[in-house]
């Protein structure tokens, strides 16, 4: 989740100052785990050096409202109209750790695997369990239950595919260059 995006999207409705916006960041993405109030102000901080909001003056409670800019408007409505899947290259850190593990010579493809299910199994019983209090995190819940599933989908065809070959990956006996990779003439 990108919390400058959440921020901008929040700031869209109104002015807001920054225990307001980690309430509602909150609120809106359905974390059991809140958003640390630093982390409000400190990206509250960039968009301002950024220009896409401005901070107001204090109000009467001695509170800094923030507004979202032309700039912020036209950088959320991007973010709005993006798809928002993630890139190719963007890292699983599940499936690249049951990669990285087959991959090392010696592994025990049944046993990684064994290992990753039964926590893609426990994610999603926890997850069935839980009854959320409002419709933001029955949401985060439901999308969290989908990608256990996903998860035990894609171990399941890597197991069938395992059954077939072999994962480990030799290290490589090739010395690389020293210092950094040529520019690529185009």
């Amino acid at each position: 989740m990108s919390v400058r995006h959440v921020i901008l999207a929040i700031l869209a409705e109104a002015p807001r100052y920054g225990n307001q916006l980690r309430a509602d960041v909150d609120e809106r993405t359905g974390h059991a785990t809140p958003v640390n109030v630093g982390q409000i102000y400190n990206t509250l901080d960039r968009l301002e050096r950024d220009r896409l909001v401005e901070k107001l003056a204090p109000d009467g409670d001695g509170q800094s409202n923030y507004r979202i800019t032309a700039a912020g408007r036209a950088e959320f409505e991007r973010w709005r109209d993006e798809p928002g899947m993630p890139d190719a290259g963007e890292r699983d850190e599940f499936a690249e750790k049951v990669v990285v593990l087959l991959s090392l010579p010696g592994s025990d493809p049944h046993a990684v695997i064994d290992r990753a299910r039964g926590a893609a199994l426990e994610r999603r019983a926890a997850l069935e369990t839980e009854a959320p209090r409002d419709a933001m995190r029955r949401r985060m819940r439901d999308a969290a239950i989908e990608l256990s599933e996903a998860r035990l989908r894609w171990l399941e065809a890597l197991a069938a595919e395992l059954a077939a070959e072999s994962a480990a990956v030799p290290l490589s006996t090739a010395v690389p260059r020293r210092g950094r990779p040529r520019k690529a003439v185009t």
